[in-house]
C-alpha cells in the first residue's frame, strides 16, 4: 500500500505548488494594477482640484469687477443704474453662472438686481426689490473690511423656508463697497449656481473606473458615491450621512493634507485634493473657503480590472486544476494497477526514482525542514554539493540548520516574511531575494518558493523550500542599477527640466529633479507610469495639430532632432512657455525607441514679444486698439458673419471742433481731452464691444451681435454721455458727431466703413453733436466707388 503513496504525494505537491505559483502571480499582477491606478488617481484628482480652483477664482474676479462699478460712489442716479443695468444684463446672459447679481445698500435695501431665468437675464424693477437686512449673508458681509470676500456655505437654495425643488445648489459671494469717505456703503453679492460647478467637474478618463465626489470642509456630502446621500446634511433625517462618519479613518487623513492618498483595510483607495475657493481674498474667519475632491477606487474594481488585464477567469483556473487532477488520477490508477505485479511495481519505482534524480541534478535545491528553531533540515536534494558545496550529512545530522547558512543581516527579514505568511494562513508563497553563505564562505543571492505542510490539527509541522540560485541575475541587476543611478545623476546635474520619453507610449522613462520640481506639486511623488503630456500639459491626451505639434511624432518620422515652443503648466497649474529641444534615441536596428527632451523656460522672452506686438496694435496716447488692430478685428468679425450669419453694428465718431480745442488750450490739453473721451466711452460700451482710435480725433466702435436699431441707441447713449461729462482738461463743453450703420447682405469691409463715414459726414453737415444712421444698401456705395 505504501509503495504508491510517496510518488502520489509528490504529484499532489507539484500540483499544489503550481496552483500556489499561479495564485502568487495573480496577486502580484493585482498589486501592479492597483499601483498604476493609484498613481493615475493622483493625477486625475490633482487636475480636477486645479481646474475647480481656477473656475472659482474667476468668480472672485467677476465679483471684484462688479464691485468696482458701485465702489466709492454716492447714491447712484437713474442714469448710472441704467448704464450698469445694460452692461450687467449682457454679462449675466453671457456667463450663465449667476442666479442673481445684486447691489444692496448699507440699510439692506436691494438697489439693483438681475435674475437669470433659464438662459435669459432679467432686470428686476424697483417695485419688486426687497429689504435683506435680516438675511445672514447681509449681516455677515456688511461690516467686513473693504476688499474682503464673504463666502456662504455651499448648500441648497431655500425659498419660503423650504428647500427649492428641483435642487438648486448655491454659493453666495459678497464683498463690501465703500463711499468716497471709505465707509461701507453696501455690498455686491453674486449667487453662484453650484450645479454648473458640479456638472462641469472635470471627468476622468472613461477607462478609469474610479468615482469622484465633492464634500465640504465639514465632511458633508455635496455629491456622493450613492446618489441619495448627496446633500444629506440639509435634511434632518439624513444629517448622519456624511463622509466623515462613513470613512472616519480616511477623513482624519484628508483634513491634515492638501493632496494625498489613503488605503483602507477593505482594499479601497481614496485619493483626495483640497480646493481653495478664495485664499487671501477671503475674510480672516472664513469657514467655507475650501472644498475637497475625493476619488475612490474600490477593492472590487481593482480586482476586476486586474482579472481583465490577466484574462484569467474562474473557468481558466478551473480548467488548470482539472488538468492537474486528471493527471493525478491517471497516475494513481496506474500505481494501483501496478500493485498486482511486483516486477511492474519495481520498474515503476525505478522510473520515478530516475525522474526524481533528473530533478535533483538541476540548478535548484529542494529542502524540507521542521517548523522549529533554527529550521532543522530533514531532507535535501542530491544536487546540494554541486550548487552550494555542502555535504548532505552536514544538514541531516543536525550540524547545520537551514537558518545557519542565511546571512545574519537578512535572517530577521525572511523570518518575519515566513511568520507573516503563516499568520495569513498561506500554503504557498515566495520570499523576497536574500543572501546565504555557501560552503566556501561566499555570499550567494537566492530566492525560494515555500510550500507549507500541516498536520490533521492544522498546525504547521514542515516546510518545503525550492531554493533557486539567482546570484548572477542579482549582480547583473546591481550593475544595471548602478548604471541607472549614474545616468540619473547626470540628468540631475542639468539645470533645465529634462525627460527621457518612450516614443510609443509617451511614458516617462526617466526625468531629472528639475523636471519634477517644475511640474509636480509638493506631496505628489514621481510616477513611472505618467505620460509626458500628463506631466507638462496637465491633461490626458498627447499634443496634436498645427498649434501644438508633438515633437515625439515629428522625430519618430524624421529621426532627426527638433526644436519646438510649447505652452506648459507648472506645479501650481500656471502656464509658462518652454523651448523644447528633442533628440531621438535609437535601438540596435536603428528604430527610434526613446526621445530625450530638454525644456528651457522662455516665458520672459515670449512675454516681451507679446508686449512688442501689443505696442504695435495699441494707440500710444489712449491705450486702446489702433487702426491696424481694428482692421484685423473687423476682418475676423466679418468673416464670422459670412460663415455663420448674425449681426454687426459700426459707429464712427469724432470730436467736434477739435482743432479749436488745440488752438485755444494747446496740444497737451487736446491730448488729455482725447484720453478723457476714451475713458468715458469705455465705461459705456459692453465688455465684448471693440473700441479703437481710427486716427487723429476719429474713433470706431464695433458692436458684435447688434442690429441697426440697437447700434443706433448705443450711439445716442455715447453722444449724451460725452455731452453731459464735465471735462477736467478744458473748461468748455465737448461734443461728438457720429455715423451709424450695420452689416448688410453683400457688404464688404470697404462698403461698411464707407457707409459709416458718409453718415458721420452728414452729422457734421447738419450741425454736429448728433448721430446719423445710414442703411443704404451696399450696391449703392459700390456704384459711388466706381
Amino acid at each position: 500500500m505504501n509503495t504508491w503513496r510517496a510518488p502520489l504525494l509528490l504529484v499532489l505537491l507539484t500540483a499544489a505548488l503550481a496552483g500556489g505559483l499561479l495564485a502568487l502571480f495573480v496577486e502580484w499582477e493585482r498589486e501592479k494594477v492597483a499601483t498604476r491606478l493609484a498613481r493615475q488617481a493622483q493625477l486625475i484628482t490633482y487636475r480636477q482640484a486645479m481646474e475647480l480652483e481656477d473656475r472659482l477664482s474667476h468668480v472672485i474676479k467677476d465679483l471684484r469687477f462688479i464691485a468696482n462699478l458701485f465702489d466709492r460712489r454716492e447714491r447712484l442716479s437713474a442714469t448710472e443704474l441704467q448704464r450698469i443695468q445694460e452692461m450687467l444684463l449682457g454679462f449675466s446672459a453671457q456667463q450663465q453662472f449667476y442666479d442673481q447679481i445684486r447691489y444692496i445698500d448699507d440699510q439692506g435695501e436691494e438697489r439693483f438686481r438681475i435674475n437669470l431665468s433659464g438662459e435669459q437675464a432679467l432686470f428686476i424693477p424697483e417695485a419688486q426689490l426687497q429689504n435683506k437686512r435680516h438675511r445672514y449673508y447681509f449681516r455677515d458681509s456688511i461690516d467686513l473690511p473693504h476688499g474682503s470676500i464673504y463666502i456662504s456655505p455651499f448648500d441648497l437654495n431655500i425659498e419660503q423656508h423650504a428647500i427649492e425643488l428641483p435642487f438648486k445648489p448655491m454659493i453666495r459671494f459678497a464683498t463690501p463697497v465703500v463711499d468716497r469717505d471709505e465707509k461701507n456703503n453696501g455690498i455686491v453679492i453674486l449667487n453662484y449656481l453650484g450645479k454648473r460647478l458640479i456638472d462641469r467637474l472635470p471627468k476622468p478618463d472613461p477607462e478609469f473606473p474610479g468615482q469622484t465626489i465633492l464634500i465640504n470642509a465639514n465632511g458633508d456630502y455635496l455629491t456622493a458615491f450613492e446618489a441619495d446621500k448627496a446633500w444629506g446634511f440639509m435634511f434632518p433625517d439624513r444629517k448622519q450621512q456624511q463622509f466623515r462618519t462613513e470613512y472616519p479613518a480616511v477623513w482624519k487623513v484628508v483634513r491634515k493634507q492638501q493632496l494625498g492618498q489613503e488605503n483602507t483595510p477593505e482594499g479601497d483607495i481614496f485619493t483626495f485634493g483640497k480646493v481653495t475657493i478664495a485664499s487671501h481674498h477671503a475674510s480672516d474667519s472664513c469657514g467655507n473657503c475650501y472644498l475637497y475632491i475625493i476619488n475612490r477606487l474600490t477593492g472590487q474594481q481593482l480586482r476586476q480590472l486586474a482579472d481583465k488585464t490577466l484574462h484569467i477567469t474562474p473557468w481558466t483556473i478551473a480548467i488548470t486544476y482539472a488538468i492537474f487532477l486528471t493527471i493525478t488520477l491517471v497516475i494513481h490508477w496506474r500505481l494501483r494497477t501496478s500493485q498486482r505485479s511486483g516486477e511492474t511495481t519495481r520498474r515503476l519505482i525505478r522510473n520515478v526514482a530516475h525522474e526524481r534524480d533528473l530533478f535533483a541534478d538541476g540548478p535548484a535545491v529542494l529542502f524540507r525542514w521542521r517548523n522549529e528553531f533554527g529550521w532543522p533540515v530533514e531532507h535535501v536534494s542530491n544536487n546540494l554539493k554541486a550548487v552550494l558545496g555542502y555535504e548532505k550529512t552536514t544538514f541531516l545530522n543536525g550540524t547545520l540548520g537551514f537558518a545557519s547558512i542565511v546571512l545574519p543581516d537578512d535572517l530577521p527579514r525572511i523570518t518575519e516574511e515566513l511568520s507573516t505568511a503563516l499568520r495569513g494562513n498561506l500554503d504557498n508563497f515566495f520570499r523576497a531575494p536574500y543572501r546565504i553563505i555557501d560552503a566556501e564562505g561566499r555570499q550567494r543571492w537566492v530566492r525560494d518558493a515555500i510550500r507549507v505542510v500541516k498536520n490533521n490539527a492544522g498546525e504547521v509541522v514542515e516546510l518545503y523550500a525550492y531554493l533557486m540560485d539567482i546570484d548572477a541575475v542579482k549582480k547583473a541587476e546591481e550593475e544595471l542599477e548602478h548604471s541607472r543611478a549614474y545616468i540619473q545623476h547626470l540628468l540631475d546635474t542639468i539645470p533645465d527640466p529634462t525627460l527621457v520619453i518612450d516614443s510609443n507610449t509617451h511614458h516617462i522613462a526617466s526625468a531629472n529633479q528639475a523636471a519634477y520640481r517644475t511640474y509636480l506639486p509638493q506631496g505628489l511623488q514621481p510616477n513611472e507610469a505618467i505620460c509626458c503630456y500628463q506631466l507638462a500639459h496637465k491633461r490626458d491626451r498627447p499634443c496634436s495639430g498645427r498649434d501644438e505639434p508633438c515633437p515625439i511624432d515629428a522625430i519618430t518620422h524624421s529621426k532627426k532632432a527638433t526644436n519646438i515652443v510649447h505652452k506648459h503648466y507648472d506645479a501650481r497649474g500656471l502656464p509658462f512657455y518652454v523651448e523644447i529641444h528633442a533628440s531621438p534615441l535609437f535601438d540596435d536596428q536603428g528604430r527610434v525607441i526613446q526621445i530625450l527632451e530638454s525644456h528651457r523656460d522662455i516665458t520672459k522672452h515670449i512675454r516681451n514679444q507679446e508686449a512688442l506686438q501689443q505696442q504695435a496694435f495699441t494707440d500710444g496716447l489712449t491705450g486702446i486698439a489702433n487702426r491696424t488692430a481694428f482692421e484685423r478685428l473687423l476682418e475676423q468679425e466679418t468673416k464670422k458673419l459670412r460663415e455663420n450669419g448674425g449681426s454687426l453694428g459700426l459707429i464712427m465718431f469724432d470730436l467736434d471742433h477739435f482743432k479749436k480745442i488745440n488752438d485755444r488750450h494747446g496740444h497737451q490739453s487736446g491730448d488729455r481731452t482725447l484720453i478723457e473721451v476714451v475713458s468715458v466711452i469705455q465705461r459705456q460700451i459692453r465688455g465684448y464691444d471693440l473700441f479703437s482710435r481710427w486716427g487723429g480725433e476719429e474713433f470706431m466702435v464695433l458692436l458684435p451681435r447688434s442690429g441697426l436699431d440697437e447700434t443706433s441707441k448705443a450711439a445716442e447713449h455715447l453722444r449724451r454721455a460725452i455731452e453731459q461729462h464735465h471735462f477736467d482738461a478744458i473748461p468748455q463743453r465737448v461734443t461728438i458727431s457720429l455715423g451709424v450703420t450695420s452689416w448688410m447682405p453683400g457688404d464688404t469691409i470697404k462698403t461698411l466703413v464707407s457707409r459709416a463715414d458718409q453718415a458721420l459726414y452728414r452729422s457734421k453737415q447738419q450741425g454736429r453733436n448728433r448721430s446719423t444712421v445710414s442703411d443704404t444698401p451696399p450696391v449703392s456705395i459700390n456704384r459711388l466707388d466706381k
